[in-house]
């Protein structure tokens, strides 16, 4: 997980994020991520 968030860490000035940050960022994604396919399947249903 952290190879994936790496560049994020990376770009943010060269500041090192702790994995508390990267945990929440990685969260949020998922959520993001969730919220727009239940969007995309009730738009499906109603058409």
């Amino acid at each position: 997980m952290t190879g994936i968030l790496s560049p994020l860490s990376i770009k943010k000035g060269g500041d090192i994020m702790t994995t508390f940050e990267e945990l929440y960022l990685f969260l949020t994604f998922c959520l993001v991520v969730i919220e727009i396919a239940l969007l995309l399947k009730k738009v499906r249903v109603s058409f």
